[in-house]
């Protein structure tokens, strides 16, 4: 076991020092376009209420309860949330490994998205406002379930912190534009580099 634990060490070393694949210019220039746009999208949509993706989001979501549901009651609540955010964060950390900066800052965005969509979520754990989806239940308003079947009224009346929802929601939906905003500077800054390469030109 030590032996694995200190392959695995090297392995993330070697690939942290690893260069990043330059960027072609132009998937460079369609994905800062691409980039641009989203965050243009997002800011329309009050600030990223419910985005094309949180679609595929909310699917991913409410498997998560399914497959995490063996685990015990904690996790079956939890495991949608959690499963929502491992799936493109494994795909980030994919590209990551063979340093592929599209993927890895695509990838990466759609984790910090996600973000958007659970702080919505968590600021009506009180009010219950919405609609909402429930496996063997379909769709139903807030009116007409009961309140521990909502995901963070459940788990903040758990850790005694369900009265702080909203002040909890703020700061995940700051960390989810923070992140994005951070992942594209990043990205930008990656394809600046590969542009100042004589070799892409």
């Amino acid at each position: 076991m030590r032996t694995f634990f200190a392959d695995l060490r090297d392995y993330a070393v070697d690939v942290w020092h690893s260069p990043w694949l330059p960027v072609p210019r132009p998937a460079a220039v369609a994905t800062i376009v691409f980039y641009a746009w989203f965050l243009w999208y997002a800011v329309g949509k009050e600030g990223g209420d419910f985005l094309f993706l949180d679609s595929g989001n909310a699917v991913i979501h409410e498997g998560g309860h399914a497959l995490f549901s063996y685990l015990g009651d904690f996790m079956n609540v939890v495991g949608g949330t959690l499963l929502e955010l491992l799936v493109p964060f494994l795909l980030a950390m994919g590209f990551y490994v063979r340093r592929q900066p599209v993927g890895f800052s695509l990838f990466s965005l759609v984790v910090f998205e996600n973000l958007l969509y659970v702080a919505h979520y968590m600021s009506t754990a009180r009010s219950l406002e919405g609609q909402y989806i429930a496996i063997g239940a379909g769709a139903m308003s807030g009116d007409e379930m009961d309140p521990n079947m909502h995901d963070w009224h459940n788990l903040f009346s758990r850790f005694g912190v369900l009265q702080h929802d909203i002040e909890i929601s703020r700061f995940v939906f700051r960390t989810a534009w923070l992140g994005m905003l951070a992942m594209v500077a990043w990205f930008a800054w990656q394809a600046w580099r590969s542009w100042s390469k004589p070799e892409l030109d």
